[in-house]
């Protein structure tokens, strides 16, 4: 899903909260300025959006960074920087796009 797939996304669901789907709102971009602050408080918050699975991208991002890091490491805090990487690789191979700075 695109940010502007998500951001509809979201603008319908601010219009039509139980799902109505009105004529009124389908298609409908009056609220597609609340989505998108929506979506900017959540960032600014320090949330990312992303899929719930994990694509095959960001499986991959992972496995790059872990590739050989883990190789000889042990439990400890190298360890724990690693998975963090990995984590921050995942999350930036989602396929929700970043938002514009």
């Amino acid at each position: 899903m695109t940010r502007a797939e998500l951001t509809e996304a979201m603008a319908l669901a601010i219009c039509c909260p139980d799902g109505c789907e009105v004529i009124k709102c389908k298609g409908q971009r009056f609220r597609t300025g609340e989505a998108t602050a929506a979506l900017a408080a959540i960032e600014a918050a320090g949330f990312a959006v992303v899929p719930r699975e994990a694509t095959p991208a960001m499986h991959e991002a992972g496995f790059e960074v872990s590739t050989g890091a883990l190789l000889g490491e042990t439990m400890g805090p190298g360890f724990c920087a690693i998975n963090a990487d990995i984590y921050r690789a995942m999350i930036a191979a989602s396929p929700v796009e970043a938002r514009d700075e």
